[in-house]
């Protein structure tokens, strides 16, 4: 089931495009950092943000060929029901694997700052905030209607769901928050590294991860101007 006017193949196209570049490269950090016997806690992270990430990405390319990057005025219900479905488990499962992701980078500079105590704690208590809040928002979306499968089948008698305007707000607060916590590690090594004397090759990598950190959050800005239209039945 797909529309050519609508945008299931570009959705699908970009999935698969970005999650191979994902794999091809957490394989070539787990080989190096194998190799070089420097596994941290970073590289665990790493390695446990795979299962939601694989669970993200097929719920991704299943609900671009389920409805999702289709206009509801092409679905019928049972394609509507079914592409609700496949939304609900990219909801949660993009809440779960931001959580590993966001803490690969604060679990590699609490490593550079290991001998800095108030850098240390200000990324601690970042970790922690960006982890309880998006916690917050799965346990919502997953409970945000009762049964949790009213969600997408509003055929159930006896179903409801909290306000739809309630979503869309624990979407700005959660996006709000990654927003502001990826700024700030992608900021944090400049005052952290002023006056250390690095390598090339050391400072192309700090420059990398305050570009990685950048590209985040404008990645986040930009899923906000959608977040508008989630209370949007048009589409």
């Amino acid at each position: 089931m797909t529309y050519y006017g609508d945008n299931a193949p570009q959705l699908a196209g970009s999935v698969i495009a970005l999650a191979t570049i994902a794999y091809i490269v957490f394989g070539l950090r787990m080989y190096t950092r194998l190799r070089n016997s420097s596994f941290g806690v970073d590289d665990w992270c790493m390695a446990a943000a795979t299962v939601p990430f694989t669970a993200l990405t097929a719920a991704c390319i299943g609900g671009a060929y389920h409805g999702i990057g289709i206009h509801q005025s092409h679905l019928n219900k049972d394609e509507t029901k079914e592409g609700m479905q496949w939304f609900f488990f990219f909801e949660v499962f993009y809440c779960a694997a931001i959580i590993p992701i966001k803490l690969i980078i604060s679990f590699m500079l609490i490593r550079i700052a290991s001998n800095k105590t108030k850098y240390t704690y200000s990324l601690y208590a970042v970790s922690g905030m960006f982890t309880a809040m998006n916690l917050i928002a799965m346990l919502y979306i997953i409970f945000h209607c009762l049964p949790v499968q009213y969600a997408w089948d509003t055929s159930i008698k006896g179903g409801r769901c909290n306000p739809a305007q309630t979503l869309a707000d624990i979407y700005y607060a959660t996006t709000a928050v990654n927003i502001a916590t990826d700024w700030f590690c992608a900021l944090l090594p400049i005052p952290l590294l002023w006056n250390v004397q690095l390598t090339r090759n050391a400072k192309l990598s700090v420059g990398v991860i305050l570009g990685l950190g950048a590209l985040a959050s404008l990645s986040a800005c930009i899923r906000l101007v959608y977040t508008v239209n989630l209370t949007n039945t048009d589409e």
